[in-house]
């Protein structure tokens, strides 16, 4: 990328020619470009890469300049050395760097693409990271708690293993010892068993998508350009399988190499000669997306350790440098231009200009990623923290529409009914109901996802002692186990993301052991907390109660599974709908009320559970204490703030409530009542009643509880009041979920 006008500093290409020396491109080599919001309007293109001309000019090509790893903002002129928390110009380190997009290690272990790919899932995506010939595992390695595995997507067809085998079903013997463990096994063991289990699960599965015709992709459909060209080969043939695999969100790493080019600047080898072609292989990787109408589905990201130096050095080449310019191409890339600050003067007189042409980047891979992330589904800021958690430090990030033309928007809402209203809604009364309000709930924004439960949540089991309570929920067929020391028994569920949620089912997957074990009724409960009562969602029998030998499970193979639908290639029961259920939680209680045979002893057995349902959007909090009051008194006892309702007629109303964009909502509210009988509080939103919540005793007054009302807010703020018609209790804040 090569400026070709004058800027506000002068002629711009004659700035580049004398920085970039014998190695400058001549115009004549330079396809040119035009872009708005930078100091020239004239760009270059390298004619060896004139896909990239091609695209840009299409729209489908933009260009992301001076960009690199950065702690943080920071010129020439702060203590850069000091204040970059990792080394420089080495690549090893640098393209740990780039890998992670975590300078301080906030996620060791992890990687940029693992980390999305963690949050993505648990939004209900079905996702795979996938490593070319062994590139970017330290990029495509997500969270150990998350348990999202590196693929490996090879050149090569797999080859056979145990050609000569010396033991019969050696294979099979294998998986067999390497399948469910036991809670009195090192952990080092489990670990390598667990290991070794989904080495073979990939090999299979990489053997069964080999033999079947419908993936295969040939050098004559597919087409040839160079040595780069087996790489994305193998990476059309695994985009073939995505249905076979169950997965609708696949993240690819390829490597080029061979640019470093201390004694040599041949670049035009690499782009377009017997390097690799990098041109040559995107445009056959581009036609054949084509062909298969997937280029609108596609971005294709160019990244590298860093720049190279605008400066030669003596021996006729570059040498390593920080900010560096990368194009993004894909069918929905909101192309033709240029992000980021292209730097201008390029001389020493650049603020940025670190020496020999290297420049400190003034766009971090963190902008670059978040825009990608929300392009891919990630639309929460939590989730896109834990994906970025240095994102924080820049104000200069990209969004997905800053990107692409399609990114998605942060909430899509479920289709309300056009069903008629059968009789006018009647007015609110102000007798206490003895219980909640429980109004009709709109239609609540959030996320469809196969479970609501979250992979690798915390378990409590009760009734029971188990030592592997987790594998209720890591999206195996590894089977839970509980002994039963008391009745009633079942597990209790904290998920992860904490989000509020509204369950529409449950689903059972069967273990491998003795159908006796199955749970075969069930009481599934809800609460906001864990101060919170117990509230029945559902409850009733799985059709196992007519089944006694229901398929097995085999232990070790990955669930997958949606909303719609559990994974059919496994065996499970499921209680499709609760259409009765109005109600959203954060917490979820399962109890296994019967097992299928009297001959089951005191064992429960069963090898995942699923409550597949509604992602609430987000929540914010709005204490008691910051809010306008109308009699009653602010109290403080053991540093909790609250408001104290003194006589019938106070009100606390909270203003600049942020709805959002609008539409449903529910509210909670942060209570004490250390009377004996219920309070009543009336809850009219933007001046409109809503309802009265019967608020019922607590046990003590500073046993803090919570209570819900569902309701429809307004786009921006809005004002919630809280009006007493009984006298005597306190409210701490409250939060309101869209």
């Amino acid at each position: 990328l090569v400026p070709l006008g004058q800027s506000a500093s002068g002629n711009q290409y004659e700035e580049y020619t004398t920085a970039r020396a014998g190695h400058a491109l001549s115009t004549s080599q330079l396809l040119p470009i035009t872009t708005q919001g930078q100091n020239c309007a004239e760009f270059g293109i390298y004619d060896k890469f004139p896909l990239l001309s091609t695209l840009y000019n299409q729209g489908q090509a933009l260009f992301f300049a001076n960009t690199g790893v950065l702690s943080k903002p920071m010129t020439k002129n702060d203590e850069w050395k000091k204040e970059t928390s990792f080394q420089l110009f080495a690549h090893n380190t640098m393209l740990h760097e780039v890998a992670t997009a975590d300078p301080y290690e906030q996620n060791a272990g992890t990687g940029v693409c693992g980390r999305m790919l963690d949050m993505l899932k648990v939004r209900g995506y079905q996702t795979s990271a996938n490593g070319v010939s062994g590139a970017g595992e330290s990029q495509l390695t997500g969270d150990q708690y998350y348990s999202n595995p590196v693929w490996t997507v090879s050149e090569k067809p797999p080859d056979v293993m145990n050609k000569i085998p010396t033991i019969t079903d050696l294979l099979d013997k294998i998986k067999e010892l390497n399948g469910v463990g036991d809670g009195n096994n090192a952990f080092m063991g489990e670990a390598f068993s667990s290991k070794v289990a989904s080495a073979f699960f990939e090999y299979e599965q990489s053997i069964e998508i080999a033999s079947l015709p419908e993936f295969e992709v040939t050098e004559e459909e597919y087409g040839s350009s160079g040595s780069m060209d087996g790489r994305f080969m193998a990476i059309a043939k695994h985009i073939k399988s995505r249905s076979f695999r169950k997965v609708n969100r696949d993240v690819f790493v390829v490597h080029q190499k061979r640019y470093d080019h201390h004694s040599e600047n041949n670049l035009a080898d690499m782009f377009s000669g017997d390097g690799g072609n990098a041109n040559g292989a995107l445009t056959v990787f581009m036609d054949w997306l084509k062909n298969e109408g997937l280029w609108d589905n596609t971005a294709i990201l160019m990244q590298s350790d860093f720049g190279r130096s605008l400066n030669p050095n003596s021996n006729g080449g570059t040498d390593h440098a920080w900010g560096g310019n990368y194009f993004l191409i894909g069918g929905k890339v909101n192309g033709g231009k240029i992000l980021g600050d292209f730097p201008s003067p390029l001389s020493p007189d650049h603020s940025n200009w670190i020496g020999r042409g290297r420049f400190i980047p003034t766009t971090p891979w963190d902008s670059v990623w978040n825009g990608i992330a929300q392009w891919l589904g990630v639309t929460s800021d939590a989730d896109l923290d834990f994906i970025l958690p240095n994102r924080g430090s820049f104000s200069n990030l990209f969004s997905g529409l800053d990107l692409f033309t399609d990114a998605p928007q942060p909430t899509a809402p479920i289709e309300p009914t056009n069903s008629p209203t059968q009789n006018p809604t009647p007015p609110p009364t102000n007798a206490p109901t003895g219980k909640p309000t429980i109004s009709p709930m709109p239609t609540l924004y959030g996320t469809l996802v196969g479970t609501v439960a979250g992979k690798s949540s915390p378990i409590t089991p009760f009734g029971c002692v188990s030592t592997n309570a987790f594998q209720a929920v890591d999206a195996t067929t590894n089977p839970l186990q509980c002994a039963i020391d008391s009745s009633p028994s079942g597990i209790e569920i904290s998920p992860f993301h904490q989000k509020l949620s509204v369950v529409h089912g449950i689903r059972v997957y069967s273990s491998k052991h003795y159908p006796i074990y199955d749970p075969v009724s069930y009481v599934l409960e809800g609460r906001l907390n864990s101060t919170s009562p117990w509230q029945e969602i559902a409850n009733g029998d799985f059709d196992w109660i007519t089944d006694s030998t229901p398929s097995r499970n085999p232990s070790g193979n990955p669930i997958v599974s949606s909303y719609e639908s559990g994974d059919p290639d496994r065996s499970f029961t499921e209680v499709s709908s609760f259409p009765e259920n109005q109600m959203a939680y954060l917490e979820y209680k399962i109890t296994m009320v019967n097992r299928q045979g009297s001959a089951a002893g005191s064992i429960l057995k069963f090898a995942e559970i699923e409550l597949p349902g509604l992602l609430v959007a987000s929540m914010t909090t709005y204490e008691a204490e910051d809010q306008t009051m109308s009699g009653g008194v602010v109290y403080n006892h053991n540093g909790v703030d609250y408001f104290y309702i003194d006589a019938i007629g106070d009100y606390i109303e909270f203003a600049n409530v942020d709805g959002g964009s609008g539409g449903a909502c529910t509210l909670s509210f942060s209570y004490t009542n250390c009377k004996s009988s219920d309070r009543l509080l009336e809850v009219t939103v933007n001046g409109n009643t809503i309802g009265n919540l019967a608020l019922p005793p607590t046990q003590s007054c500073s046993d803090w509880s919570n209570i819900v009302i569902h309701t429809t807010c307004a786009t921006g703020n809005n004002v919630v009041r809280g009006t007493a018609l009984s006298n005597d209790f306190n409210i701490n804040s409250m939060t309101i979920y869209r």
